[in-house]
């Protein structure tokens, strides 16, 4: 879905290569391909190497010698099923949008550090309970709807994404 984004798969190894004018981010899990690759766009557009990621498209970099390693879950049911839960607060709850798409990207394989991220939006959401909006039946409502859809928009997982406001005056 994006012309600029070229991979390759050869064996076990995975190359990614993502160009944005003259900015180009090269990924792999491989470093023999990363170097590979680096000499024949050397050879052909003379680049310039400036090393490990820092930003790119304004946005900051931080590499971390950590990696989630707190395992995946031994039954993913119940977070799965608190996912769902959220899902469903999202119509009432805009608030927890995207803190929610992004735990429901894991839905096969989740993590503990996935569940404590779950927990965290419980936590917030029982610490803003109280918070509501009050509409006393004297005063007339008016309702007005917005909805939107973008196929494969989101920068993250290239999925379906869509959006909706609603005005109550």
């Amino acid at each position: 879905a994006d012309h600029s984004l070229f991979t390759k798969k050869h064996g076990s190894d995975f190359t990614a290569l993502i160009i944005y004018v003259d900015d180009i981010v090269l990924t792999s899990n491989s470093v023999q391909q990363i170097n590979h690759i680096k000499h024949i766009l050397h050879i052909n557009f003379h680049i310039k190497d400036l090393g490990k990621l820092k930003y790119f498209l304004g946005i900051e970099v931080a590499h971390s010698s950590k990696n989630d390693a707190s395992g995946y879950l031994d039954d993913p049911l119940p977070y799965r099923r608190l996912v769902d839960r959220l899902v469903y607060l999202t119509n009432t709850l805009p608030d927890i949008v995207f803190a929610t798409q992004q735990l429901s990207q894991f839905m096969s394989k989740p993590t503990k550090a996935h569940h404590v991220a779950a927990m965290h939006v419980l936590r917030y959401l029982k610490g803003c309970s109280s918070t509501s909006l009050f509409f006393p039946r004297i005063c007339p409502t008016h309702v007005s709807g917005f909805s939107d859809a973008d196929w494969a928009t989101c920068m993250d997982s290239r999925r379906f994404i869509t959006g909706y406001c609603f005005f109550f005056y």
